[in-house]
């Protein structure tokens, strides 16, 4: 998967740093990044994939929806709600019973101790902080999976977290999940990524503007594709609220 290509890396981010710095590491750009910029809701294959294969395994951060809520992140976790039941949220539940993992949170009202803050899995939300999963495109309410999509989320249910707790005798539960995107389809190079998960419709006005403020001061890249959907359908259903029952305005 690709995020960050070479247009970015090197009309925006070298510039960034001085002459005659050198950097840490020694990078052949053509072979590490894609010729193209794909950033969040732009994804696309960097090399060709086939039907099955996994594309991506990173880290999720488990989180409160209600923590995110009114934030520039909410567009990007995937809540309860928008979750599968038997491919997701089933997991969730059997990784919870497990104590395999925590809604971490910490603050003055827990003198800034770390705490469990799970209530209930309709608070559950989660945040792909790792690799370039997060940047996939979700498909819209208005399309349907066999139409748009070509591929799908896993939460890997493997006992590895157990396993590892037991050899580092580390008896805290993780505060995060592993997660996987497996193509559904023959993708080509360059062909953008479509995830099989709702864009969720509760998501406001406010969140989506706070997203997009920090996207644009950032410089990342980003689908302007969603942002105008999304003014859109706010636009439709502000025309809708303005119709009387008989149609007329």
């Amino acid at each position: 998967v690709t995020g960050v290509g070479l247009p970015s890396w090197r009309n925006r981010l070298l510039p960034l740093l001085p002459r005659d710095r050198q950097l840490p590491f020694w990078m052949n750009e053509t072979l590490r990044l894609a010729p193209f910029d794909a950033g969040w809701g732009d994804a696309k294959a960097r090399l060709p994939i086939q039907r099955g294969e996994r594309i991506e395994q990173s880290t999720a951060l488990v989180m409160s929806l209600k923590q995110v809520q009114g934030t520039a992140i909410r567009p990007l976790v995937y809540a309860w709600q928008e979750l599968y039941p038997a491919q997701q949220q089933d997991v969730l539940r059997t990784l919870r019973n497990s104590r395999e993992f925590v809604v971490q949170y910490q603050g003055p009202d827990t003198s800034w101790k770390s705490v469990d803050a799970f209530t209930d899995f309709d608070d559950l939300a989660l945040f792909p902080a790792a690799g370039n999963i997060g940047m996939v495109r979700r498909r819209l309410p208005s399309e349907t999976v066999d139409e748009v999509c070509n591929c799908r989320l896993e939460i890997v249910q493997n006992g590895e977290v157990q396993k590892l707790q037991q050899q580092h005798q580390y008896q805290h539960p993780m505060v995060g999940v592993t997660i996987e995107l497996i193509a559904t389809t023959n993708i080509s190079v360059g062909q953008q990524l479509v995830l099989d998960l709702p864009l969720s419709t509760t998501i406001t006005r406010k969140e989506y503007g706070l997203l997009y403020k920090e996207l644009k001061l950032t410089g990342q890249p980003y689908n302007p594709d969603i942002f105008r959907k999304q003014k859109q359908q706010q636009r439709n259903e502000h025309a809708n609220n303005h119709v009387g029952t008989n149609g007329e305005l």
